[in-house]
């Protein structure tokens, strides 16, 4: 399971915070599941985070109250830097030999809201405060957009093993495989599954299959980030789509499409 944390829930209880974060590890473990953290993450649907109650979805919208983390403000401010390179530093240095976590994904879609290359320092620094740590666990950050562009190159450089996110269609997996594998390196697809774009079970496993690909689909039970909404769905559209966007089981567990179920059953590493 790939599971994104939050600054600003360590930052008000680190203690709490982490010994949740241990309680989550155990109940993984006793499915089996190994866990992939997610430290910062830019991508901004709901704002700036807070706090507190947070509010209920948006009816009929996508993800409609994802936060960045830690958010904009705190990234182009330096002087609030001594802080996240404290989480960065807690997190990982408490948990630096634990075979529970799998790796340690540093920042999820690096300079997506308008952040750009704004946030490249905050992502060579948090490499350079883990890898400190001692952390035995690859370290890594998936690239997302062009897998070409330099800010897409500097990352893959500073990871352990590549990976990468893409919701497109098989034929423009195959392209940012080709791009990741000039790096010589275990390649994993972190983030796919858009079943309106062509990236489905069907069309995407036989492609990470034949490359030797590990991979991680996007969301899992239909619940409150909605990700069985298409992101193109204005708000009041319908609460059930034809077509899934994202998501595999029905909230009682029920597979949305058997057919998924069997062929990740089936999955092997051709390669």
């Amino acid at each position: 399971m790939r599971i994104s944390l939050s600054y600003a829930v360590w930052a008000n209880d680190p203690q709490g915070f982490k010994e949740r974060l241990k309680k989550f590890l155990k109940i993984a473990d006793s499915h089996h599941l190994s866990v992939v953290p997610v430290l910062f993450d830019d991508v901004n649907v709901g704002g700036a985070p807070e706090l507190g109650k947070q509010d209920d979805p948006v009816p009929g919208v996508h993800n409609s109250q994802w936060n960045p983390n830690p958010g904009r403000k705190i990234i182009e401010d330096k002087s609030k830097w001594g802080s996240l390179e404290n989480y960065v530093r807690d997190i990982t240095g408490t948990l630096h030999r634990d075979k529970r976590i799998l790796f340690w994904d540093l920042y999820n879609a690096q300079g997506s809201g308008g952040m750009g290359e704004k946030s490249l320092p905050l992502m060579e620094s948090s490499f350079r405060w883990a890898r400190e740590e001692g952390t035995r666990q690859p370290i890594t950050a998936a690239v997302w957009g062009d897998a070409n562009d330099p800010m897409s190159a500097r990352l893959m450089e500073q990871s352990d093993l590549i990976t990468f996110q893409s919701f497109e269609s098989p034929l423009i997996v195959q392209a940012r495989l080709r791009a990741c594998e000039n790096y010589k390196r275990p390649i994993i697809c972190s983030g796919w599954l858009k079943r309106q774009s062509g990236s489905t079970f069907a069309d995407i496993l036989p492609v990470l299959s034949e490359k030797g690909v590990g991979w991680y689909s996007r969301g899992l039970v239909k619940g409150r980030a909605q990700l069985y909404i298409p992101d193109d769905q204005k708000a009041g559209g319908g609460s059930e789509p034809k077509v899934w966007q994202q998501d595999v089981l029905w909230e009682d567990g029920k597979p949305y499409d058997r057919k998924e179920i069997e062929l990740i059953k089936a999955f092997n590493f051709i390669k």
